[in-house]
C-alpha cells in the first residue's frame, strides 16, 4: 500500500490528485481475499481509525442466541480494549447480560490479542479451570477459536456438549470445521470501502471530516458450537 503523507499539508492535497494504491503480484487468483492481504486491509482499517474514522460492527444477537440456548454463565474474551470497537462490544455484552439479570464475574472478561491462537488457548484453559467455569465463551475472532478448541480438548471437553464457543468474523476457514463455528459474519466489502472513503476524507480535510463511528449490520451464523444447556 503506498501513500506518502509526511510533511504534506491538507491544502496541498486538495490541489493534487490523491493516490492510494496497493501493488501486489500473486498467482492464487484470490486477489485481496488472500489471507496475507487480509492483514493489510486490517491494518488499513486501523490506520483509518487512528486518523479519525471509526467503523464498528455491533450486534447483540450472539449473546442473545447463547442465552436462548440456556446459557447463564457466559465469558467474553475480547481484543485490545483501547479501541472504540472493543469498548463498544464489551459494553453491549454487559448491557445484554444485565437486561437478562445475569451476572458477569470480573474473571469472565478477559483481554487477548486478535488472531493469537496460543494466547487464546491459555486464556480458555484458565477460564475452564475456574471453580464455576463458564458454559459458553465468546471469542474475539474466528481464528482464536482454533486455540479455544485445543484448550477444550486438552481439558477432555466436547464441543458443544460440554462447552460452547462463538467467534467473530465468519471467515471461510473456520466455517469448514466440524462442528461449524457459531459466529458473526461481517460485511468486509462494505467495511473496506467505507474505510477507504473515510481515510481519503480525513487526508483531504482532517478538521471537518466525520469523526462519528459507522454502525454496520452483521449476520449471525448459528453453526454448531453453541449447544443447549439446562436452565
Amino acid at each position: 500500500m503506498t501513500h506518502n503523507s509526511d510533511n504534506i499539508k491538507s491544502g496541498d492535497l486538495m490541489q493534487k490528485p490523491l493516490r492510494l494504491g496497493i501493488i501486489y503480484e500473486e498467482e492464487s487468483r484470490r486477489g485481496l481475499t488472500h489471507p496475507f492481504f487480509i492483514l493489510i486491509i486490517d491494518a488499513f482499517k486501523r490506520r483509518a481509525e487512528e486518523l479519525g474514522c471509526e467503523i464498528t460492527f455491533v450486534n447483540n444477537n450472539l449473546v442473545e442466541y447463547a442465552i436462548s440456548c440456556g446459557h447463564r454463565r457466559i465469558a467474553y474474551v475480547h481484543g485490545h480494549n483501547n479501541s472504540v470497537v472493543t469498548r463498544t462490544r464489551i459494553q453491549k455484552f454487559r448491557n445484554t447480560m444485565s437486561a437478562h439479570n445475569l451476572p458477569v464475574p470480573p474473571e469472565y472478561i478477559r483481554e487477548c490479542e486478535y488472531d493469537n491462537i496460543s494466547l487464546t488457548r491459555r486464556i480458555v484453559r484458565e477460564l475452564l479451570a475456574l471453580p464455576e467455569c463458564p458454559t459458553c465463551i465468546i471469542l474475539p475472532d474466528d481464528i482464536a477459536y482454533l486455540g479455544a478448541q485445543d484448550a477444550a480438548r486438552e481439558c477432555g471437553l466436547r464441543i458443544p456438549d460440554d462447552i460452547s464457543f462463538a467467534g467473530y468474523d465468519g471467515i471461510p476457514i473456520t466455517q469448514s470445521l466440524k462442528p461449524q463455528l457459531t459466529t458473526i459474519r461481517q460485511d468486509g466489502d462494505k467495511m473496506g470501502r467505507l474505510a477507504a472513503e473515510q481515510l481519503v476524507s480525513v487526508i483531504h480535510d482532517p478538521v471537518n471530516s466525520s469523526k462519528f463511528p459507522f454502525i454496520l449490520p452483521i449476520e449471525l451464523i448459528e453453526g454448531g458450537t453453541i449447544g443447549p444447556v439446562s436452565i
